[in-house]
């Protein structure tokens, strides 16, 4: 189980990355590049995490590969994963262990 709760919180710092980056870029102060940059870091930890899940036999054959960069639709999709599918399946995952 800690290379899932691991690799949940790398995705979760990638996560906080993206944001920050996002603002940065809102305020001129990131380039188009900066983001891209961090958003496929942020793929990355996201395919780590799926494949961390499924070594540990949960089933995740209903969630999505990470999405290419499609601008205003990968935010959406994103944070759509994380909160809706991630998390509450990494809680119950810890519930279960702890």
């Amino acid at each position: 189980m800690s290379n899932i709760e691991s690799s949940v919180t790398r995705l979760l710092v990638a996560t906080k990355q993206l944001i920050e980056t996002l603002t940065a870029w809102s305020r001129r102060q990131a380039s188009e590049t900066d983001v891209s940059d961090v958003y496929v870091r942020l793929g990355n930890e996201f395919n780590i995490a799926r494949t961390c899940f499924e070594r540990a036999n949960i089933e995740m054959t209903s969630l999505p590969s990470f999405p290419p960069v499609q601008h205003q639709f990968f935010f959406f999709f994103f944070f759509f994963i994380i909160f809706f599918v991630f998390l509450p399946v990494t809680l119950r995952v810890l519930r279960l262990t702890g």
